[in-house]
This record gives structure tokens, C-alpha cells and sequence, in this order.
């Protein structure tokens, strides 16, 4: 890849090979971009995710840096979990 100051233009190559053709994207300033919002707050997860989120900051697993933003995830008992349980052992 080949970034240049002066241009908002990236230039990237799908191939190692140094004849390959190579290709730019366009890069936006973030002063451009507006997103709105798709929620009006945050939505909540399982309280069975939740419980291993916080049991994962307890056993240290996560950074107690970051146990604050875990522990103020909201949480529901009527949320179920999207993604179904995984059959790979750990």
C-alpha cells in the first residue's frame, strides 16, 4: 500500500507481484461523513451474555480497565442470543 499526504487516494496491490496491477481507493476525511444513529440508546443483550462478560472481568480475563464498560452493558432477561451455541471444543 502507498499513502501520500498530499492525495486522499490509497494505492494497493492484490498480488505480491510486482508487476501486478495496482489499484486506488479513495479515502474520505472524517469531516465528510455524517452517520446518524440507527438506535435512540443502546440495545441490550442476554443476561446469560452478560454474566460471562462480567464472570470474564472477575476471572480477570478482561483488563480491569475495561471492566467498567462491561459492567454498564444494559442487559434484559427477554433478550435471546442471536448466534446459536458452538459444537467446536474449547
Amino acid at each position: 500500500m502507498t499513502f501520500r499526504k498530499d492525495k486522499q487516494v490509497v494505492k494497493y496491490k492484490t498480488s505480491m507481484n510486482t508487476t501486478a496491477a495496482s489499484f486506488d481507493a479513495e479515502v474520505q476525511s472524517k469531516a465528510k461523513v455524517s452517520l446518524l444513529p440507527c438506535y435512540r440508546s443502546q440495545l441490550p443483550i442476554s443476561k446469560a451474555k452478560y454474566d460471562g462478560l462480567v464472570k470474564l472481568c472477575t476471572d480477570k480475563v478482561i483488563p480491569n480497565c475495561f471492566k467498567h464498560e462491561f459492567v454498564n452493558i444494559p442487559r434484559a432477561t427477554n433478550v435471546k442470543d442471536c448466534l446459536p451455541e458452538s459444537d467446536i471444543e474449547d
